[in-house]
């Protein structure tokens, strides 16, 4: 992948898509294979970047290793090394484990542990300000606490909303209005509530509402092709034209995940059934 598109990558936000389609060609030339079913992340943080950012990516994280090596020489032997036992694993599990992409919790440990070295590195000087100059950071200083407070309010608020969403009955289908509007989680969101969507309007014979979801999935797995999105837009193609047996949505997740046993096996019959493990 990173060999295919070295200097530009394939995009921010386009990893899935491009692994998704780097397996199936690779999967339809071993067959015999044994590829993981889903992928989100490769697990290692200069890989993703490289993939998606290409060749600036990777110049980025080597200078900023390099800052990281100065700061910590500069801190001498003891503290240096002191501040490189706590960075080192840290570091090193973003390449096996949890990546910084999924997980905010190492990310903002990161960013601390690097804050507590760049701070030997600091120079203080005296300046001179305005009655109007200092009135100014403090106001600017004081929103952006405010801000901050609100948006982690409303972060907590999103998350629970969310988590009352997913536990609600099937047929209970409420918006989520918190949710749907926060940064984080607008993503989840929003697939969420058209699933259930789905399936509701499925049990009421809504066929305008499945339509809705149809276009709105079809549009959705061109920048982010998600297994379930496809097992959902072929229960959604089989209610709005039963004689095809959802093989149109088949054939385009075939395509994507050609080594997903469930979409093989209904491929062969255009199936009655469709049965994930996702």
């Amino acid at each position: 992948m990173i060999r295919n598109k070295p200097l530009t990558g394939h995009g921010t936000g386009n990893f899935l898509s491009a692994w998704n389609k780097q397996s199936a060609d690779f999967y339809l030339r071993h067959p015999d294979a044994s590829l993981p079913k889903f992928l989100l992340h490769p697990h290692n943080e200069i890989f993703f970047w490289m993939i998606e950012l290409g060749l600036p990516a990777l110049i980025g994280i080597l200078v900023l290793i390099a800052a990281i090596g100065r700061a910590l020489y500069y801190c001498g032997f003891q503290r240096g090394g002191a501040y490189a036992a706590m960075l080192l694993p840290i570091s090193l599990h973003t390449q096996v484990e949890h990546p910084f992409y999924i997980s905010s919790i190492h990310w903002f440990l990161w960013l601390f542990l690097l804050f507590v070295l760049f701070r030997h590195q600091t120079k203080l000087y005296a300046v001179n300000l305005s009655n109007s100059a200092l009135h100014l950071i403090q106001i600017t200083a004081f929103t952006i606490a405010i801000g901050g407070i609100w948006f982690l309010v409303n972060t907590a608020q999103a998350q629970i909303e969310l988590k009352n969403f997913m536990s609600s009955k099937a047929s209970e289908y409420s918006p989520l209005q918190i949710a749907s509007n926060n940064l984080y989680f607008s993503s989840i969101a929003e697939q969420a509530a058209m699933r259930k969507l789905l399936f509701l309007s499925i049990k009421a014979q809504d066929r305008e509402q499945v339509k809705a979801y149809e276009d709105w999935g079809l549009s959705e797995i061109k920048q982010h092709p998600v297994i379930n999105i496809y097992s959902e837009l072929f229960y959604a193609s089989k209610f709005l034209r039963p004689e095809e047996k959802g093989c149109d949505i088949l054939k385009l997740a075939i395509e994507m995940y050609p080594q997903q046993k469930p979409f093989q096996v209904a491929n062969k019959g255009c199936g009655e059934n469709l049965n994930t493990d996702q």
